[in-house]
């Protein structure tokens, strides 16, 4: 657990803990040195599933994290501006720049599939909603889709498709 990283990680010290001198106030006060809400919540769920892991195996008589308060989340929105997409649309890839054409989720346009595509609509049936959703496509973003090469209209080297995660990288990368 967070190796490299002073102060024993994330969870300051938890690691070095015994099982014995668990009890909800020292979790509490762990939690509470993490500043980000969201990656608090993450060590959060993380314990809670360690503690009640060793409830199930009998190393721990009661879960400490019962009733551990939660960090109140804020949506995040972001609005770029025209010379913000210009000065950062010549380092995109052609993923992030459908992204940014059409708006969709970085889930969705990770897993476009050519038999989606209908003319210029794409029908994704799959959505992080749940529910069917239709678009027609912008001629932007229609010229930077790639050649047709199995399925999945975005690929990857090593996989089918394009992993979600390589796009946030590859954002994150531009965007610095």
């Amino acid at each position: 657990m967070g190796a490299g990283r002073q102060g024993g990680g994330c969870l300051g010290g938890l690691h070095e803990l015994l099982t014995s001198d668990l009890d909800r106030q020292v979790l509490v006060d762990i939690l509470r040195q993490i500043e980000a809400p969201v990656m608090a919540n993450s060590a959060r769920a993380q314990v809670m599933k360690l503690c009640s892991f060793g409830v199930e195996h009998g190393w721990l008589q009661i879960n400490p994290t019962n009733n551990l308060p939660r960090n109140q989340e804020s949506k995040r929105q972001v609005i770029l501006t025209e010379p913000q997409i210009t000065q950062i649309w010549p380092l995109l890839t052609a993923p992030l720049k459908f992204l940014l054409a059409t708006g969709q989720h970085r889930s969705e346009v990770a897993r476009m599939k050519w038999a989606d595509l209908h003319s210029s609509t794409w029908t994704q049936l799959d959505t992080k909603l749940g529910q069917p959703h239709s678009l027609v496509l912008p001629e932007l973003a229609m010229a930077l889709l790639p050649e047709q090469k199995g399925a999945y209209i975005w690929r990857s080297g090593r996989a089918e498709h394009i992993d979600v995660s390589t796009l946030s990288h590859k954002w994150l990368e531009a965007s610095r």
